[in-house]
């Protein structure tokens, strides 16, 4: 459905050149693109909607050249920004009556249900309402003009646990009746358990991209005391993390198996840390 084809681009505000993404995002696809702040992941969205230059590389979406598309032609697709509408004196009702009048569509069934959901109500004046619920009524809004192809950049910022839970959940049910969902976010555990395929850039380099479902959650982080880290070292690959007292590493081997190896390293079981790694710090060591 959206192909990226070695795509270049310079982002003068980071004095980042993006070069080499490569990937594509298939139709029905739950797809998250993550990494850390001021990468360049905001600017391929902005990139894909035409709103910034490209140096070389091809945005394809249906197989044809998304900036030679007509903006009839682009009506399938919705984006929705990291930010907070400014539109004053315009009620709930009357933005979400705007953006389906824009896009000659009507409201599904379930809208009542979602502004009940999030608590929002339809006479509010825009401006009016919390950064959470601003936010909200942009994503709902834009749900509603039934796109095909929908991109979120950060939906999550400003949203409590409880409204992101129950975003995911109505993401992944519009997703599962045909709706292909392409969500910007700084962590991959952000939409852990939803989507289906990644794509991971750092500094500007598409790092890797794949099929989430692949399992990673065997791979676990220790962090041990600096006075066992010769002896680790020899049992593991580099460390991801050296702070000042202690090391980091990644194990992918059983807990039967990592008790022996700290046994045989000498190691006190009770002075490592273990927790489940992030997607972001496996896929940095590749």
């Amino acid at each position: 459905m959206l192909q990226i084809k070695d795509l270049a681009l310079y982002i003068d505000e980071y004095d980042i050149e993006m070069t080499g993404i490569d990937f594509s995002v298939a139709e029905k696809d739950f797809f998250v693109i993550f990494g850390p702040d001021y990468s360049g992941k905001t600017e391929l969205l902005h990139a894909v909607m035409g709103l910034r230059r490209t140096e070389s590389g091809e945005i394809l979406y249906r197989e044809n050249d998304i900036n030679q598309m007509s903006l009839q032609e682009r009506r399938e697709i919705r984006y929705v920004p990291d930010s907070v509408l400014l539109e004053e004196n315009t009620t709930v009702e009357e933005y979400i009556v705007q953006m389906l009048s824009a896009y000659e569509t009507e409201a599904d069934m379930l809208l009542d249900a979602l502004l009940e959901m999030f608590d929002i109500d339809l006479d509010e004046e825009i401006t009016n309402m919390t950064f959470e619920k601003n936010k909200l009524v942009t994503i709902i809004a834009a749900l509603m003009t039934a796109p095909k192809l929908i991109l979120l950049d950060e939906p999550f910022n400003f949203l409590s646990e409880r409204s992101t839970k129950k975003l995911l959940e109505i993401l992944k049910m519009y997703n599962e009746q045909g709706m292909t969902v392409v969500v910007v976010s700084e962590h991959y555990e952000d939409v852990k358990g939803h989507a289906n395929r990644y794509a991971f850039i750092k500094e500007g380099r598409l790092v890797s991209a794949g099929d989430s479902k692949k399992s990673f959650d065997k791979i676990r982080k220790l962090t041990v005391g600096h006075g066992e880290v010769a002896k680790m070292n020899k049992q593991f690959k580099k460390p991801i993390r050296i702070g000042e007292d202690t090391a980091t590493y990644l194990y992918a081997k059983s807990l039967r198996e990592l008790a022996d190896i700290l046994e045989y390293c000498e190691v006190d079981e009770q002075e490592v840390v273990i927790e489940q790694a992030r997607l972001e710090e496996i896929l940095s060591l590749d």
